[in-house]
């Protein structure tokens, strides 16, 4: 009986995929995930860590063909779900409407590992 109580007591999580526009903001896709929580006690899958985001976004390499100039600073945000960017938003310093489209599309292409729940992750590279 114990352990039927603790079963009833552990939540999963039942994630729905935010219904977004082709090229939502990481803000737009943050704000429209929603998770709902049932009481069945399965997918107890931790969420990704930072050093996994990091294997893929932390090296400039998905970008290197959008020829940036010689000094420049580049600020990512990227809102992940099942692998995959659902919403992005590059900024770059100085300001460059070009480069900063080439960067989204790049990392839009990447893939990610797959879990359920969103991340919201961020980095900046500055050369």
């Amino acid at each position: 009986m114990a352990s039927t109580k603790k079963a009833d007591r552990e939540a999963r999580i039942e994630v729905k995929m935010p219904d977004l526009p082709d090229g939502a903001s990481c803000a737009e896709a943050a704000t429209a995930y929603r998770e709902s929580w049932s009481l069945d006690g399965h997918d107890q899958r931790a969420d990704l860590t930072e050093g996994q985001y990091a294997m893929i976004l932390g090296r400039d390499r998905y970008f290197q063909h959008c020829e940036l100039p010689a000094r420049y600073e580049v600020a990512i945000c990227a809102a992940v779900q099942n692998g995959q960017v659902l919403g992005a938003s590059v900024s770059t310093s100085p300001r460059s409407p070009r480069h900063e489209a080439c960067i989204d599309r790049s990392l839009r292409a990447l893939d990610f590992p797959v879990h359920p729940r969103m991340d919201v992750t961020r980095t900046v590279f500055q050369n």
